[in-house]
């Protein structure tokens, strides 16, 4: 009865160690030695975004798929949303959370107002442009916890290192994405932004 319980007890064992080996992690992390609490700027498709929010340290979560999950966890997404309006919105939206806090997630985003026809060479015509964000026509929003009231928008700029968009079908899209952005949100800053991504084609809703 022992070597049985013994037994069950060593298969339990090796059935989680193959299923957390099972897990993998698209996300990697070079801290940068110069400016201590976010990553080095990088346009590997590493996966993440970086900055200082308020003064603390702020990432975005891993790119991890999972056993028994049904897809992918992604720290970025690009949508175009469709309005009522005589113009649409394009939404890049990370999520993540401050260093020492994993347990309260929130999201950080930008958006730009867009013509109706707005098509992924619109986006792409971005590559190497510094986009001055003006609070009105596009702007940063958050709704990272303990941070600002919900709708409280934020000024600043991004500038698109890389910015490439490949379209494998019909509204099916895949590429990568790096760059640096900063925010101005009066009462708080977001400093030292720094983002590197691959695209797939679930990321790219346009």
């Amino acid at each position: 009865m022992a070597n049985k319980i013994i037994k069950s007890l060593f298969n339990c064992c090796i059935a989680v160690l193959v299923l957390t080996g099972c897990s993998r992690d698209y996300t990697t992390y070079y801290a940068d030695t110069e400016t201590p609490g976010v990553a080095i700027f990088s346009d590997k498709g590493n996966n993440i975004f970086t900055c200082f929010i308020d003064g603390r340290s702020w990432r975005t979560m891993d790119r991890v798929q999972r056993p028994f999950s049904p897809g992918i966890s992604y720290e970025v997404t690009i949508r175009k949303f469709v309005t009522a309006n005589t113009q649409d919105s394009l939404v890049i939206s990370w999520e993540g959370f401050f260093s020492n806090n994993v347990k309260d997630p929130g999201a950080f985003s930008l958006s730009i107002l867009v013509s109706k026809n707005f098509a992924y060479t619109d986006l792409t015509a971005l590559e190497g442009k510094r986009v001055p964000i003006d609070g009105s026509h596009a702007f940063f929003t958050t709704n990272i916890s303990g941070i600002n009231p919900t709708g409280t928008l934020g000024k600043g700029n991004i500038f698109f290192k890389q910015l490439v968009l490949r379209q494998v079908s019909n509204n099916l899209y895949t590429g990568q994405m790096s760059g640096l952005l900063e925010a101005d949100f009066n009462t708080f800053k977001v400093a030292s932004g720094r983002f590197d991504h691959t695209l797939d084609e679930r990321q790219v809703i346009l």
